[in-house]
């Protein structure tokens, strides 16, 4: 038992002072990261969707129908109007 325990040991120990030579230069500040801007959820409209009319119908036309979706968040949403424009097929 004595001879398995001198080699484990001396891994442990080998382990353990190369794990603790890793580092960065303390003179150099690390990069500061920014986080990644939360996923929009997936039932709200987009705000590039309110930009124009043809671009509220499109983001329509991409909805598939599904009976275990959320429905869709339209609170606060005043859909774009075109005056000029002809009514275009979802």
């Amino acid at each position: 038992m004595k001879t398995f325990l001198r080699p484990l040991s001396a891994a442990a120990v080998a382990a353990t002072l190369l794990a603790g030579c890793g580092g960065s230069d303390p003179g150099v500040p690390d990069p500061v990261v920014t986080p990644p801007a939360p996923p929009m959820a997936s039932n709200t409209v987009p705000s590039s969707a309110l930009l124009s009319a043809a671009a509220y119908t499109t983001f329509a036309a991409t909805l598939q129908p599904s009976a275990t979706a959320l429905p869709l968040d339209v609170t606060g949403v005043v859909p774009p109007t075109t005056e000029t424009g002809l009514p275009q097929p979802i």
